[in-house]
């Protein structure tokens, strides 16, 4: 088969286990896309805070926007997302948002 011999065994062990044909089929390893490593709240603060405080008319920076939803988390007691998790949601918000 071109695997190593330990490699057959696990084959085996996940065949048996499952006790289906579809256990030896490859399985993705890690994340899956689309799901999100932030909790709930996080996410809430996140959408709160670009819809009622970055999306208006006279909008303010990235980094302003980055330094509230940090303080609006903090307040709350939650663990602050990374600054690249929040810049990835800003530049997720769909173009008529900002009309």
């Amino acid at each position: 088969v071109g695997v190593d011999v330990a490699t057959l065994y696990r084959w085996i062990k996940r065949y048996k286990d499952w006790g289906e044909k579809l256990a030896l089929i490859p399985r993705r390893r890690g994340w899956k896309e689309g799901n999100s490593r932030l909790s709930d709240e996080a996410n809430r603060i996140i959408e709160d805070v670009i819809t009622n405080y970055f999306l208006k008319p006279h909008r303010p920076t990235v980094l302003s926007t980055i330094d509230k939803i940090v303080e609006t988390c903090e307040a709350a007691q939650i663990t602050p997302p990374g600054v690249t998790a929040i810049r990835a949601r800003i530049k997720g918000v769909p173009d008529k948002a900002y009309l």
